[in-house]
């Protein structure tokens, strides 16, 4: 806002205009009205107006002087024609690589899944094309189907916000989280140092937690979303992985090795 506001220009200046002209400007009742304050308690006021399609410019008033109007471009207008979700700043979400992932544990109604990652397969068992291993309520460890496997890996290093819908007062129950799903991730943290004796570089891994609660879901099927810290709300990409990582029954997950059936030739 202050890069383009602080360098907009007009080529032109119209002053002492009556309210007539501002009716037609849309400067009465402007769309769009900033009030910017500066460190010496000064104030300024900034009034964007309607579009004018000739020149390609907006209307503007600037200031106390509500008679003086000026044109300013369509960046310097759009700069402050946001919405509250616009400026807010949203929560980070994790950077995950598939060689990084340790475990992803889910919760729901007192029932605990818990996804684990052996990045070459697990060891022992060479028949199972598996990364993932799936374990419900602290039960035995089952490999599951490479088509789930692949789209909660993908879910897992993108977890990302679709849109905010709620940034203060106090949680609606519609969001549901009275009765919530939590999403924990376990994964590591990569950085890069250099030994200032040999200029030889190293990676050193951090384990790290990421923490999200799951909500109700939306009319399109997306998850309600909220950090631990955080009074923001969200809608969740990848909702419908994450709920089909979440089966009643585990067995309908399983990965099931494909056989070969040999049949013996006819004489």
């Amino acid at each position: 806002m202050v890069t383009y506001l602080s360098g907009a220009t007009s080529s032109v200046k119209y002053e002492n205009v009556s309210d007539e002209k501002l009716g037609e400007y849309g400067l009465l009742n402007p769309d769009v009205m900033a009030e910017f304050e500066f460190e010496d308690g000064s104030t300024t006021t900034f009034r964007i107006g309607k579009y004018n399609s000739f020149s390609g410019t907006y209307y503007c008033t600037q200031g106390n002087d509500t008679k003086t109007v000026y044109m300013v471009s369509e960046s310097a207008a759009s700069s402050l024609d946001v919405s509250v979700e616009d400026m807010i700043l949203w929560d980070e979400t994790p950077e995950v690589t598939e060689a990084k992932i340790t475990t992803l544990k889910l919760e729901k109604d007192g029932k605990k899944y818990v996804y684990t990652y052996y990045p070459t397969g697990k060891e022992g068992i060479d028949a199972v094309d598996a990364k993932l291993y799936l374990s419900v309520d602290g039960g035995e460890e089952i490999p599951i189907t490479s088509e789930l496997e692949t789209e909660l890996i993908n879910a897992i290093t993108d977890i990302s916000f679709r849109t905010l819908v709620h940034y203060t007062g106090e949680v609606p129950d519609e969001y549901g989280f009275a009765s919530p799903v939590t999403l924990t991730l376990d994964y590591g943290v990569v950085t890069e140092v250099t030994d200032s004796d040999s200029s030889v570089s190293s990676e050193i891994i951090t384990p790290t937690t990421y923490v999200l609660t799951l909500g109700a879901m939306d009319d399109d099927g997306y998850y309600y979303v909220k950090t631990a810290d955080s009074q923001l709300i969200y809608t969740l990409y990848y909702s419908d992985v994450f709920e089909s990582a979440m089966p009643e029954n585990p067995e309908d997950v399983r990965y099931v090795a494909e056989v070969e059936i040999e049949t013996a030739a006819a004489e």
